[in-house]
């Protein structure tokens, strides 16, 4: 009688010390999910009470690269989180920039990309308080976040170098782009054409410049051609500029489903490819479900990087 109490006391013992240490794993894995709270939090980059930047610092004795992100949520909503998943770039001593950028609810465009431009320029005039390489700077993105992020790879520097204001004078270009679920345009009639009529229902392609509805802009299009042009990415291409990766989804039905299959369909990204490929400019296109997205991310990170530190050698 005494072995079986025995025997159920340490199988007891045992069941508990396993539920303890699932417990114990579960709550280590959500942590590592929640991510760590930044070295520096809401750095005012501008003006505008949006205008903050959470960043991550690697610990090095050398000047470390940057992933610059930009959160999505169609240019009206979003956020940059309190916590950000960084513990890959920091243990591979790369620093991470987060931004939060006025929303067209308020300001329309240039309003969001102008607002990741200059923090993009700030970020490059702490490189010294930062300890940060000015000249190995990956921007990131998923949805908006992504379109921000190939606007700022292909569109011409916005660096003024006669400015008064030293922020400005710095370079708006990042060394290379990765876009997720990306809008390379924002045309109504290119969308129209290739999406479907379901995309532009999206408040992204209206509200952006201001119109009531796509049907706006298709009616008055004289009226937001220039502006189009200046805020399309696809309308940028050029082989001098940054590389990109494009991480779209793999559903490549047409007309879209939806507005949120439109607005982040395929074919954004496989003209962009097509466009890139046409002007010499590297672009590698992954959809998704033909490989690991983040092994592909953290891969050609490091490649640009390498590059990047090489030629400065």
């Amino acid at each position: 009688m005494t072995r079986i109490r025995s025997s159920l006391t340490l199988a007891l013992m045992a069941i508990v010390s396993f539920a303890f240490a699932t417990n114990v794993t579960t709550a280590a894995e959500k942590a590592k999910s929640a991510g760590i709270a930044p070295t520096l939090k809401e750095v005012r980059y501008g003006p505008h009470e949006r205008n903050v930047m959470n960043v991550w610092l690697a610990k090095s004795d050398k000047p470390t690269a940057v992933i610059f992100k930009i959160h999505g949520g169609g240019w009206y909503t979003g956020d940059i989180h309190p916590t950000e998943p960084a513990e890959d770039w920091l243990a591979r001593g790369i620093s991470v920039v987060s931004i939060r950028y006025r929303l067209t609810n308020t300001d329309i465009l240039p309003a969001p990309l102008h607002d990741a431009a200059r923090a993009l320029q700030f970020t490059r005039t702490q490189a010294r308080e930062w300890n940060l390489d000015p000249k190995r700077i990956v921007c990131m993105g998923s949805s908006a976040g992504a379109c921000s992020s190939l606007w700022l790879a292909l569109h011409d520097d916005l660096a003024d170098p006669a400015s008064r204001d030293p922020v400005a004078r710095e370079s708006s270009k990042p060394q290379a782009a990765v876009a997720t679920l990306a809008q390379s345009t924002l045309d109504p009639r290119w969308i129209l054409e290739h999406v479907g009529p379901e995309a532009l229902k999206h408040r992204m392609i209206f509200q952006s410049f201001g119109a009531s509805s796509a049907q706006e802009m298709l009616d008055h299009y004289e009226k937001y051609r220039a502006a189009i042009h200046e805020f399309s990415p696809l309308d940028h291409v050029d082989k001098n500029d940054a590389p990109l990766l494009l991480l779209p989804g793999n559903d490549l039905t047409t007309p879209a489903k939806n507005p949120s299959h439109g607005i982040h369909h395929p074919n954004f990204s496989v003209e962009l490819k097509a466009r890139a490929d046409a002007a010499g400019l590297p672009c590698r296109l992954l959809p998704a479900g033909q490989g690991d997205a983040a092994s592909a991310t953290r891969e050609f990170v490091e490649a640009i990087l390498a590059t990047k530190a090489a030629a400065q050698h």
